[in-house]
């Protein structure tokens, strides 16, 4: 437990100071793997170790879990994807898309979980 806490805290100050904030306000994208777990609770790459490619805009803690919002390249649109299934963040050169002018993080989260995030 205190190992999966201690990946989690890491990956969030990873996020926050390499791509999350620092990214967002250099204003870059980034690009890491994505994991689902198994039974034995080992970690598994979806689409095969592909990269995701993300314009990360929020950084937000919700039910237990901390999630990155941010525009996905191969969506297409703003997508939210849980912290602990991402693996360590890349900066990539690629300037981020921006965040839509009249997007509003409360919204968002209203629409996809019906509450607003705190």
């Amino acid at each position: 437990m205190y190992n999966t806490l201690y990946q989690i805290r890491h990956r969030s100050d990873l996020l926050y100071n390499r791509s999350g904030n620092g990214c967002h306000n250099a204003h870059k994208k980034i690009g890491f793997q994505y994991f689902d777990y198994d039974l034995e609770k080992k970690r598994i790459a979806r689409n095969n170790g592909e990269l995701y490619i993300n314009s990360p805009y929020y950084l937000v803690w919700d039910d237990s879990f901390y999630y990155l919002v941010g525009f996905s390249d191969k969506k297409q649109k703003i997508v939210h994807l849980r912290l602990d299934r991402m693996g360590v963040p890349d900066i990539l050169e690629e300037d981020a898309v921006s965040m839509p002018e009249k997007f509003r993080i409360e919204e968002y989260s209203t629409e996809i979980y019906g509450q607003a995030w705190r």
